[in-house]
């Protein structure tokens, strides 16, 4: 049984029997107070009543169960986490955008999938500028070779300098600061992949960076490694596992708030109600 079903029929279950028990008392505290001796004699009217009870705990078990658009944690006196439904580009703040080790500025012939949130970035700010881009992202990137090997690419177009994965730079356009981090490699056919040992330590890497630039602004970024990192996990398991990381974190400081903006919860089957029940209640996959 896979643990998202497992924590979604447990909770479902609970809200069941509390719906049942409250229904029940209700039923027994109405008998007790009113003369319906001639409601108790009719057997039928006694089916209805349980009929009626089930029907209506089933429903509020279910109705607690349905996703919720947004869940909060208080993860630490200076860190809360909002999760939402939204547009990552429509929020003001700082944004994170997770691009691939080479820190690419090409959309298309398979290097960055205009899709991808790195791609759908580079496409709505910077079209018709992508040259003032690869020269500001240049700019920002460590120079000390230590930090970036060399590595010939399957497009001679594209940067050959690829970077420590976690690396991130800062880019100030219109009223928000994006910070760009390095989440992917990319192999010689650009096809991006990372492990979930690297993943948590990108995230470790991003977190240390926004503690020490984002002060009271607060920061927004998408649920990355979802689709094109290939870490081979449902959404729901990334996401969960990207609140861990954090949570964990005891050096990350945002007073202005960490936010992760899901664009369509519907489309990754992400549930936050279970999420929260899960993070709340300390539930792990061992308890099966």
């Amino acid at each position: 049984m896979k643990l998202k079903v497992y924590i979604k029929d447990r909770f479902f279950w609970k809200n069941f029997a509390v719906a049942i028990a409250a229904l029940s008392a209700a039923a027994t505290l109405l008998t007790a107070l009113f003369d319906l001796d001639c409601i108790k004699s009719f057997w039928l009217y006694g089916v209805i009543g349980a009929v009626v009870v089930l029907a209506g705990s089933a429903w509020y078990a279910y109705w607690q169960t349905c996703s919720k658009p947004k869940v909060s944690f208080d993860l630490s006196s200076e860190l809360n986490l909002n999760i939402y439904e939204g547009d990552l580009f429509e929020q003001k703040g700082i944004i994170c955008i997770p691009v691939n080790e080479y820190f690419d500025t090409h959309v298309g012939d398979g290097v960055i999938d205009e899709g991808s949130v790195h791609g759908i970035f580079i496409n709505k700010f910077f079209k018709g500028r992508v040259a003032e881009l690869e020269e500001r992202i240049k700019a920002k990137l460590p120079s000390n070779a230590s930090e970036y090997e060399v590595h010939k690419r399957r497009l001679s177009n594209c940067p050959d300098k690829r970077y420590k994965l976690g690396t991130c730079i800062d880019l100030r356009e219109g009223e928000n600061t994006y910070v760009l981090f390095a989440l992917t490699h990319f192999d010689d056919k650009d096809i991006a992949s990372v492990s979930r040992a690297e993943y948590t330590e990108v995230v470790w890497k991003l977190m240390n960076h926004l503690s020490s630039m984002a002060e009271a602004t607060p920061v927004f970024m998408p649920l990355f490694g979802t689709r094109l990192s290939r870490m081979r996990r449902t959404p729901q398991r990334i996401l969960l596992h990207l609140v861990n990381t954090v949570d964990f974190d005891d050096t990350c400081v945002l007073p202005g708030g960490l936010n992760i903006v899901i664009k369509s919860l519907k489309d990754l089957n992400v549930n936050l109600t279970t999420l929260e029940y899960i993070v709340k209640n300390g539930i792990t996959k061992n308890e099966q």
